[in-house]
């Protein structure tokens, strides 16, 4: 399953620089700055080539870092990061759930569902992101999905509550991603009907499960996924230098 689930994340949140290393993927974003895969290592399997890995991100002046992943399949190479120096960051929980449970759910608000990325939910993902390097993120990042995929919005009037983004091109496993709400209407149900509107996508698309990713931190996160269905399946992290 967890293969699976790398494979599809790999090119449904594309990086624009990739390059083999090796046996593994180095992966550059270039404007984003923040530690996401689009700026880190992804190990494959043999030797790891750190000194070519290390040097791919010092001439860009990043640090270097490695998508721990999945976490359980890569303890030696953990161990061996560890030693040189390298600090773990940002645990992550990869949770899933079955397609229908999530689509189940009480709707709540209504959801726009739109096939491209448009103006306007560029521009919500860009303020509600929050982030500085966001438009660089919109821009070099979302508008590169090429698989079949889905933009969620809740609006009231002509003002965003919340987007979400649903990834598909692959008969087992949809990807949820970017999800968003305003944080005056967290706690209301904007995200839960955004996860539902994915899941009915997927559903017709013929996709029975789903999978995305959060942050271990992130308790509030992870309470509203298992509410609608979610469970954990596997956990990685960065090891940054």
């Amino acid at each position: 399953m967890d293969e699976r689930i790398e494979r599809h994340a790999f090119h449904a949140w594309p990086a624009p620089v990739t390059r083999r290393v090796g046996g593994w993927w180095v992966r550059h974003t270039p404007g984003m700055r923040r530690l996401r895969s689009g700026n880190a290592a992804l190990p494959g399997d043999g030797p790891a080539p750190l000194a070519e890995v290390e040097e791919f991100y010092r001439e860009r002046g990043l640090p270097t870092a490695v998508q721990v992943s999945p976490a359980a399949r890569h303890r030696a190479l953990d161990a061996q990061l560890e030693a040189r120096g390298y600090r773990r960051e940002v645990p992550v929980h990869v949770l899933t759930a079955a397609t229908g449970t999530v689509a189940r759910a009480d709707p709540g608000w209504a959801v726009d569902v739109e096939a491209e990325t448009t103006a306007r939910w560029q521009e919500a993902f860009v303020e509600l992101d929050g982030e500085d390097d966001a438009r660089g993120v919109a821009e070099e990042v979302v508008a590169a999905i090429r698989l079949p995929a889905a933009r969620t919005s809740v609006t009231a009037g002509d003002r965003v509550l919340g987007i979400g983004l649903v990834v598909g091109g692959d008969d087992r496993w949809a990807g949820i991603y970017c999800m968003a709400t305003r944080p005056e209407h967290r706690g209301r149900g904007v995200a839960a009907a955004i996860l539902r509107a994915g899941a009915r996508w997927a559903a017709e698309h013929g996709i029975p499960g789903l999978y995305l990713q959060v942050a271990e931190s992130n308790a509030a996160a992870r309470s509203l996924y298992a509410r609608a269905g979610f469970d954990h399946a596997y956990g990685y992290h960065y090891r940054l230098r």
